[in-house]
């Protein structure tokens, strides 16, 4: 690829809108949605499905944003909401609301805000296993 080519390139890439994601929550679950140019794609979890949920914080250089790591039991099935993300506020209300345990915004955002600039990996959901029927006597 030549020069000219090569640049041609980057300035159609600084033209194209920034991928945007949202995310939705409803009495079943959450869905995230990804809009990228003229498409969008969805994942959805369902709240009876979510295993764990992680806090960090990342550190993008003059600010940090908080970030949401939402699983379920196949470790392939994650969805990451951040907190500049729309609808990120809504889903950190839902979440106690809608999963078993799992503490209100107070109660983790200090732990995984403070001290600025350091990661803060917080685990601050897990759900119990239930009993396995196999095992059942």
């Amino acid at each position: 690829m030549g020069m000219l080519d090569e640049i041609r390139a980057r300035l159609r890439n600084i033209r194209q809108e920034p991928t945007k994601f949202s995310v939705h929550c409803d009495e079943t679950g959450l869905t995230q949605s990804m809009h990228s140019g003229k498409s969008t794609q969805t994942r959805r979890i369902d709240w009876d499905g979510v295993t764990r949920v992680f806090a960090y914080k990342r550190d993008c250089f003059a600010v940090d944003q908080i970030c949401i790591v939402i699983g379920t039991a196949e470790d392939y099935d994650w969805i990451e909401v951040r907190e500049d993300d729309e609808g990120y506020e809504s889903l950190i209300n839902q979440m106690p609301i809608r999963m078993t345990g799992c503490p209100s915004p107070h109660e983790w955002w200090e732990r995984v805000a403070l001290p600025p600039f350091a990661t803060q990996w917080t685990q601050i959901y897990a759900r119990e296993r239930e009993p396995d029927d196999n095992l059942a006597s």
